[in-house]
């Protein structure tokens, strides 16, 4: 084969996606083989034929492409238009490859998903430092920390859920009536109940007029329930604001509490925990799980719940275990305490001594306030019931008496609740009454005694209110020297 048929052989095989040039290789060997005297006529229809398939194969560019061919020269057809530049023919080398070969096709990459630039940072809360609380989730490990008390962090998001468990609470009676009065006011209000008039009647053609009336009863019964839940939750959403500041030292005072407990090794317990958790459920006839369920539906995390009952155990172990051995009631104290209680006037009687002070008969305002200074002169120089009737000689138009025992439920408010809450000895503020001016002083009592269970009780309530007492003083002291970084 000559130099310009390997030229046309390597032209045609460098040439990618050309689906003939094997066979034309093929059959221009076998041309050679067979027709060895007519290879100048073979070169001008094997030329005519190459032209033929390259046109086929590129388009109506064709022939512009198959100039491209290294060492092929092809003729132009009449039809087709004159290429820009004439071609040049490639010079004659020794090699097997040619001298500028096409480029290799890139192999298509693999396509994959792409992945964000962007980085991600995950904020992560720092390592509380409290004892038995658990790990927030992932939606809230990521909330703006508020203030760190002593290193232990607290989050906008506990703020806020606190603030929405102690709107609960809230009383929004005034609130909820005035936002219920406006409702009615609204002129939508009364297009409303016009509208579901005439849908009742629409829907019930034909019926009585009783009928009719009763059916629109109830609805028009709906659609006030509805308003009354709106202007309540209205109430709510207008006291929650309030609570927020409330909130945030509440959980800075519930971070002290547990904090302490665990200085001293007293924190609850998860069992400890639970058993809360089920008995504030039956105080409100439900189970654990649906107490739970009542909260959440509320818009409430039950976690809140949960830490705000954690810390009251806590700060109740704290202050038994520190202030138990300073605490000392005796029988006198609970006789007092049932004394007290509002619950039992019937059961106490009272040894009083009775000063009055007459009045004139024309009452004027100078008269009262002379004969109000002259009582409580008497008050301040009472030193006992030994002395009441000395005392009534010093001053003209006094008079004393001597009651003896007297029922509790006897005596008139607001005096039975003054001699209730005194002790024995003591001589009340003076009272103005009809009688003129009177004084009272407690020369003894006699308690009912009670059953062992109302005692017990009122033991447990004398010792719940020195408890309180203690504890506030404790927590004023770790208040003042705690740690807090607001952020």
């Amino acid at each position: 084969m000559r130099a310009s048929d390997h030229d046309l052989q390597r032209g045609l095989d460098a040439q990618p996606g050309c689906r003939n040039a094997a066979a034309i290789r093929a059959a221009t060997e076998d041309l050679e083989d067979f027709m060895p005297r007519r290879r100048s006529m073979f070169a001008v229809t094997l030329a005519l034929a190459v032209t033929i398939v390259v046109t086929g194969w590129t388009g109506t560019s064709g022939s512009l492409r198959a100039q491209e061919l290294p060492g092929l020269i092809v003729s132009v057809p009449p039809d087709t238009p004159a290429p820009t530049a004439p071609p040049q023919r490639q010079p004659k080398v020794a090699s097997t490859a040619p001298e500028s070969a096409p480029p290799r096709a890139k192999k298509p990459r693999r396509r994959t998903k792409a992945r964000s630039t962007r980085r991600r940072t995950v904020r992560r809360p720092p390592k509380r430092r409290s004892a038995g609380r658990p790990r927030p989730s992932s939606s809230k490990a990521g909330t703006s920390i508020v203030v760190l008390v002593n290193d232990d962090p607290i989050t906008a998001y506990e703020v806020e859920q606190r603030a929405r468990l102690m709107a609960l609470g809230a009383d929004i009676r005034g609130a909820a009536q005035a936002n219920f009065k406006a409702l009615i006011k609204r002129p939508g209000t009364n297009q409303r109940l016009k509208a579901i008039l005439q849908q009742t009647i629409a829907e019930n053609r034909g019926k009585s007029r009783d009928h009719i009336i009763a059916v629109f009863e109830r609805r028009k019964r709906a659609f006030a329930l509805g308003l009354q839940k709106q202007a309540i939750a209205s109430a709510r959403a207008g006291a929650f604001p309030a609570y927020r500041k409330k909130a945030l030292q509440e959980l800075i005072e519930e971070r002290l509490k547990l904090q302490e407990a665990k200085r001293l090794k007293i924190a609850p317990t998860k069992k400890d925990l639970e058993r809360a958790i089920t008995t504030i459920a039956k105080r409100n006839k439900a189970d654990a799980k649906t107490f739970a369920e009542r909260i959440t539906k509320l818009g409430i995390d039950f976690a809140t719940m949960r830490d705000r009952i954690r810390a009251q155990i806590a700060w109740s172990n704290v202050v038994q275990t520190q202030f138990s051995r300073f605490i000392s009631i005796n029988q006198l104290d609970i006789d007092r305490e049932l004394a007290a209680s509002t619950n039992k006037p019937d059961g106490i009687t009272l040894n009083l001594h009775r000063i009055t002070l007459t009045l004139p008969s024309k009452v004027t305002q100078a008269s009262i306030a002379q004969r109000i200074a002259q009582a409580e002169e008497l008050q301040r120089r009472f030193r006992g019931c030994v002395s009441t009737r000395k005392l009534v000689g010093s001053v003209p138009g006094a008079r004393f008496e001597d009651l003896g025992a007297r029922k509790a439920d006897t005596i008139a408010e607001p005096t039975r609740t003054l001699l209730l809450n005194a002790k024995d000895g003591d001589m009340v503020p003076p009272n103005t009454t009809t009688r003129g001016i009177e004084l009272y002083a407690v020369c003894g009592r006699s308690a009912a005694k009670g059953s062992l269970k109302e005692r017990d009780q009122a033991r447990a309530s004398i010792r719940q209110k020195e408890f309180e007492i203690l504890g506030r003083r404790r927590l004023l002291d770790l208040k003042r020297d705690a740690h807090l970084e607001y952020r």
